[in-house]
């Protein structure tokens, strides 16, 4: 389980979900249309993602086992 930080990087998010580098970036796509208004959740400086742990369970991999 992920410890209680505060901030997370994209490679810990890989790391955490199991998740290919594509899917992070897609992922970012979508969350930074929705999240533009809060800066304080997902923010990028330095050329590196902060993404806050209060979304990071939106990174969860999106699968439809019904198929």
């Amino acid at each position: 389980m992920i410890k209680s930080k505060t901030y997370y990087t994209s490679t810990e998010i890989m790391e955490f979900f199991n998740i290919s580098e594509r899917t992070v970036r897609y992922r970012l796509l979508e969350l930074k249309k929705k999240y533009k208004n809060q800066p304080s959740l997902l923010s990028k400086s330095n050329g590196k993602w902060k993404i806050h742990n209060c979304i990071v369970k939106d990174f969860a991999p999106k699968r439809n086992y019904n198929n």
